[in-house]
């Protein structure tokens, strides 16, 4: 049985560093519009994971496609207002 002491939380309030990566250092932030790319991208990946799954109803298969073409023509036009930059 683990018990903790009335002490435990101050004694261990910076704990959770020890599990954090190295921190990116030298590196510019990310800017918000990386970051909506980053994120489009991903989903992207997610939704195109999914299309490829096995079972899935011709309904379903076309509402993913046009899904991924929304997603493309997003990326595409946040990739173009970064390069114009």
């Amino acid at each position: 049985m683990k018990t903790k002491c009335p002490g435990w939380k101050r004694a261990n309030a910076e704990r959770h560093k020890l599990f954090e990566g190295p921190r990116r250092s030298g590196r510019p932030e990310l800017t918000e519009d990386q970051k909506m790319l980053a994120r489009k991208r991903q989903e992207l990946a997610r939704v195109l994971e999914r299309a490829r799954s096995p079972g899935l109803s011709s309904g379903m298969v076309r509402e993913l496609r046009n899904h991924v073409t929304i997603l493309e023509r997003e990326i595409a036009e946040l990739e173009r207002a970064r390069n114009s930059e």
